[in-house]
C-alpha cells in the first residue's frame, strides 16, 4: 500500500466532517437559539402573560376589598365618635346631679348640726 494513500480520504469522509463540523459550527448554534427563542416566545410569554394578568386582577380585588374595608371603617369610627360624644354628655350631666346632691347633703348635714 502507499503512504498516500492512507492519508487521503474518501468523498463519504469528509462529507461526514462536513456535516459534523456544519452541526457543531457557529450557524448551529444560531439556527439552535433561533428555535430556542421561537419556543420561548410560542409556550412561556402566553404562560406569563396568563399569570400576570391573573395577578393583576388579584391586586384589583384586593384594592377594591380594602377601598370597601376603610370605608366601613370609617363609618364605624365616626358612629364610635358619636357614641363617645353622647357618653360624654351623659357623663358631664350625671356629673352635674352628683355635685346638686352633694350639695343638698351637705346643707341637711349643717341642718343637723
Amino acid at each position: 500500500m502507499n503512504p498516500t494513500e492512507l492519508t487521503t480520504t474518501t468523498g463519504a469522509e469528509d462529507m461526514g466532517t462536513v456535516v459534523i463540523e456544519a452541526i457543531s459550527g457557529p450557524a448551529s448554534a444560531t439556527v439552535i437559539m433561533v428555535v430556542i427563542l421561537y419556543c420561548i416566545f410560542k409556550y412561556v410569554v402566553p404562560i406569563v402573560e396568563k399569570t400576570i394578568g391573573a395577578q393583576k386582577a388579584a391586586l384589583e380585588n384586593i384594592m377594591t376589598e380594602h377601598k370597601e374595608d376603610r370605608k366601613a371603617y370609617q363609618e364605624s369610627i365616626s358612629a364610635l365618635t358619636l357614641e363617645i360624644k353622647g357618653l360624654s354628655s351623659n357623663t358631664q350631666l350625671i356629673n352635674s346631679k352628683l355635685e346638686k346632691l352633694d350639695e343638698r347633703i351637705e346643707d341637711v348635714e349643717r341642718k343637723l348640726r
